[in-house]
């Protein structure tokens, strides 16, 4: 036994050096193999110029610039090359060469990290997954078996304009799973990530891309809480067209994206267009990227547009109009008479009990409206944290069965009349061609706004009320003098003309303006000055019926010219007018305003004005304003006066 014991050592001990270096060989031929296999694929990449393929300028977002390829990405971990972010081909071979790296369990290996681009590679090249140290992504595999996607909506929360992220309004997709519940979908959005809470400095970050903005998977339930302003903002669906496979490939892209982050712009690479990266990485034969990218101007994009181009490229079937809360909460108590709409306000805040309904000398239908009207504006005074909760359970649960004897609910009862969908709203860019005169003298005018809606434009998709303008180019050849005249450069303009009414007569419900830029002002003593303008408006609207909209503002004006006595002057002053559309074709927005001037330059400047549109078409309308312009010296001993009257032809596009 102790022989063959021996012998056996003896024989392990004379072999061991052999086993060792088969040992050595044995990772190296497999690594040889492993590099032949990967020179192949690179050969195969470079014969078949596959960097230049549009697929891979999807997945990188890479975008042609004057000077190159640039991808609109700019977190370095999404890049495998340094010149990944403008070399797309050095990143593809860098991307192919990862997929051969070694396993480390600290980190996640490339084909899961970058699972979109390793299931097109393996597509297109037919890549032999045995041959990889990770044949498969198992992560993402299990992800789609657990959400299991049978449907892809694109969500439009309508613009909400005393918000100032909401001001364009927002899109993001959802994914529908078998569940068939449409709170339970996974909601896939862009959005900025924004370090401070402050308006103001919210818009100039956002402008000029001082944000990162990153996409999220979120249940949609979870989405819409995000809103704090989701019950005043309408929502429309718009249920798409994509097939499994699509919907597959989407996906993987979104999990590639995880965490990454591109800089956030307001007016451009915002919520909205790189929204459109993963509709393309779904159907690759969509250019919707490149409708905007290629446009002029190719630095705006409004999320109503988008929802137009996606249309337009076929993706889209029939939308659905979901109302807010608010608009339920204006359309019942526009059923109700003056009387019992105060009823309902005095339940909500406790002063009447719930069963004093049964009382009330009305008809049961208006006794069943009531009750609704009131559910839904505990409800929201709840959401505002305008009432405490055990006040609200209490109120709650007694009108709840004080409904409930009334019989059952009727689901035509309150047919919200449907607006005129986003998507059929005008056009983004205007373009206006006009004549006037102006202390008789003729004159002739060119107008360019990149961006987006005023109060005089078709009001048909938009928010009544509200206007917000990014770039107002206007330019005068005045034909006695043969010489043109830069009139005005407004480079932001905001207009909220928000009506309270009794149940919405919150501090939220402010209507206020602002607007900023470049402005020829007449001064007493009647010569014309180009001055840089910052007006701030805030004050109250109501609705009135046939009146329209009527608000009353104060504002304060800020002029800096050389020109002006110390260069500058600021003033105190109330603005009072009027906004209404009449038959769906006439809008109209009479105005008074009078700014008292004691700062700096001293002066008054009274005016007043009429402004009316004709609404042609979707994408066409004339303008013409009135106005009359009154400016006294300090004293009021002298004023200058000037009336202008003018036409102008608009084409949106």
């Amino acid at each position: 036994m102790h022989s063959k014991k021996r012998r056996y050592r003896e024989t392990v001990f004379l072999l061991s050096p052999f086993l060792f270096f088969l040992f050595l060989c044995i990772p190296s031929h497999l690594k040889a193999q492993d590099k032949t296999y990967l020179d192949h694929i690179i050969a195969e990449i470079e014969n078949r110029r596959l960097y230049e393929e549009r697929y891979w300028h999807i997945l990188l977002h890479y975008k042609k610039s004057f000077f190159g390829y640039r991808s609109l990405i700019d977190d370095p971990k999404f890049f495998l090359s340094p010149k990944g972010k403008s070399n797309p081909k050095d990143e593809l071979i860098a991307t192919a060469r990862s997929f051969f790296d070694d396993v480390d369990p600290e980190k996640p290996h490339p084909v899961c990290k970058f699972v979109g681009r390793f299931m097109w590679l393996k597509e297109i090249l037919k890549l032999d997954s045995s041959r990889l140290p990770v044949p498969a992504c198992t992560k993402a595999e299990k992800t789609i078996q657990y959400m299991k996607p049978v449907s892809v909506t694109m969500v439009f929360p309508t613009s909400h304009i005393n918000s100032p992220a909401s001001m364009f309004g927002h899109t993001f997709l959802t994914i529908e799973t078998e569940t068939k519940s449409k709170l339970l979908a996974y909601s896939v959005n862009y959005a900025a990530m924004p370090d401070d809470s402050l308006p103001f400095l919210y818009a100039f970050k956002g402008l000029f891309g001082f944000y990162p903005g990153y996409f999220s998977i979120l249940p949609y339930y979870a989405k819409i809480q995000e809103y704090s302003d989701v019950d005043h903002r309408d929502i429309w669906e718009y249920p798409l067209n994509l097939e499994p496979d699509e919907m597959r490939r989407m996906i993987y892209h979104v999990m590639e994206l995880e965490a990454v982050f591109s800089d956030y712009y307001f007016l451009d690479e915002n919520c909205s267009f790189n929204l459109l990266f993963l509709l393309e990485a779904a159907r690759p034969s969509l250019t919707l990227t490149d409708s905007f990218y290629n446009r002029i101007p190719a630095w705006v994009t409004i999320p109503m547009d988008t929802i137009k181009e996606v249309k337009k490229q076929g993706l889209v079937k029939s939308p659905i109009y979901r109302p807010s809360k608010s608009t339920v909460i204006r359309h019942i108590s526009s059923l109700l008479s003056r009387e019992n709409q105060q009823v309902v306000i005095d339940i909500a805040d406790g002063k009447k009990k719930p069963d004093s309904i049964n009382d009330l000398n009305v008809s049961r239908e208006d006794k069943i409206r009531i009750s609704d009207l009131a559910v839904e504006y505990l409800q929201y005074k709840l959401s505002k944290d305008y009432i405490e909760k055990e006040q609200y359970n209490q109120i709650f649960i007694n009108t709840l069965k004080i409904r409930s004897a009334l019989g059952s609910p009727d689901e035509k009862r309150y047919a919200i009349p449907e607006p005129v969908s986003p998507e059929n709203s005008h056009d983004s860019h205007r373009l206006g061609l006009g004549a006037g005169l102006k202390n008789r003298k003729l004159y002739q005018e060119l107008q360019w706004r990149p961006t987006y809606h005023t109060l005089l434009d078709n009001t048909d998709g938009y928010v009544p009320g509200a206007g917000i303008v990014f770039g107002d180019f206007n330019i005068r050849f005045y034909n006695e003098e043969k010489k043109f005249q830069v009139q005005k450069i407004e480079l932001c303009g905001i207009d909220s003309i928000n009506p309270r009414d009794r149940f919405f007569s919150y501090v939220k419900t402010m209507s206020w303006k602002f607007s900023t830029g470049f402005t020829r002002r007449m001064m007493p003593d009647g010569s014309e000055q180009l001055q840089y303008q910052i007006n701030l408006g805030g004050g109250f609207a109501y609705s009135g019926g046939v009146l329209g909209l009527y608000y009353l503002l104060a504002e304060t004006d800020t002029d800096i010219n050389p020109r002006l006595h110390n260069n500058y002057s600021g003033g105190l002053g109330a603005s009072l007018g009027m906004i209404n559309t009449l038959w769906g074709r006439f809008t109209y927005h009479l105005m008074c305003r009078d700014m008292y001037y004691g700062i700096g330059e001293a002066w008054n400047e009274l005016r007043f004005s009429l402004g009316i549109g004709l609404i042609m078409s979707t994408n066409t309308s004339i303008i013409s304003t009135l106005s009359r312009t009154i400016a006294y010296n300090k004293n009021l001993s002298s004023h200058s006066r000037q009336d202008d009257v003018n036409l102008y032809v608009n084409l949106f596009y």
